[in-house]
């Protein structure tokens, strides 16, 4: 038996009965991205540090106000107003969600960034590696307190297609008749399960209520009526058909090539016969004269 796959993804089931796949980033990105930000905020500092020079004491007072607003909700506005992703996320296709997946809140941010100056001990976010390397999801401590996760942005693989089975299942004819409106709900039904888990997709399916009340799983007796609605069966047995036709003309050539060699045997052997049998009555009549 196989030993599982080694991966760091988690999938969290919505209240839908959709499954997520959620990758979390880290650290190595997380640091890139980390970088960016850093370099981005230092630009900002020296801008309003070449300007606050000129206004004496009075600026160097705007200027700490500039950095403290800056240095701890820089983070927070762009996680909670640009979809969890700092410039620096961003371009590495990175963003902070909620462990459940869901957008992060205020409050979480809030605490995710105000933890960050226990994640900078002992020295240059130490303790935020550490954490990382220690967690299942690279969280680090401001994470593990907000209960929040850096992931990578969702891509069309996102959602999770558990019934991994469904290309096997063949396709079935039901004993009552459906309406258009009922064979396009089991065509909707069939499209859809592939991104709900099968709990969820027997529990919608047994709302059709007698249709497959004898069923043991009545998400896959509907998809396999789907399948037939859709004809499924039909384009496999018409490849099939098309396969044995593409078959025929050949053996059907090569009886033929056979006949011919058979034909051309023949009528060489009769051509050849008369021959011999001339020889054979010319040679007595030779024989007699000498």
């Amino acid at each position: 038996m196989l030993s599982p796959q080694i991966d760091t993804s988690y999938s969290v089931a919505t209240p839908e009965g959709i499954s997520l796949h959620l990758t979390p980033a880290g650290p190595v990105p997380r640091i890139y991205a980390w970088g960016i930000d850093v370099l981005i905020r230092l630009i900002i500092y020296a801008f309003f540090g070449f300007f606050s020079n000129l206004l004496g004491n009075f600026g160097v007072g705007i200027y700490s106000i500039v950095v403290f607003f800056i240095e701890w909700f820089y983070p927070v506005y762009f996680e909670i107003f640009r979809n969890g992703q700092t410039p620096g996320k961003k371009m590495f296709e990175i963003y902070v969600a909620q462990e459940s997946g869901a957008p992060v809140s205020f409050g979480s941010s809030m605490v995710r960034n105000i933890i960050r100056f226990i994640d900078f001990l002992p020295i240059l976010y130490g303790s935020a590696f550490v954490s990382m390397i220690l967690s299942d999801k690279f969280q680090r401590l401001g994470d593990l307190a907000a209960n929040t996760v850096v992931l990578y942005l969702p891509t069309e693989n996102s959602l999770i297609v558990e019934n991994k089975e469904l290309d096997k299942v063949p396709s079935e004819h039901a004993q009552v008749s459906f309406s258009l409106k009922e064979q396009q709900a089991l065509i909707s039904f069939s499209n859809r399960m592939g991104t709900l888990n099968e709990d969820r997709s027997d529990e919608l399916a047994s709302l059709t209520g007698d249709l497959v009340k004898d069923q043991s799983h009545p998400s896959r007796y509907l998809y396999a009526i789907a399948n037939g609605l859709m004809g499924k069966r039909t384009h496999r047995v018409e490849r099939e058909t098309n396969s044995a036709k593409e078959d025929k003309p050949q053996t059907d050539s090569n009886t033929q090539t056979a006949a011919q060699t058979d034909t051309q045997q023949t009528t060489a052997d009769s051509e050849n016969k008369p021959a011999i049998t001339s020889m054979t009555d010319e040679n007595p009549n030779s024989g007699d004269q000498s």
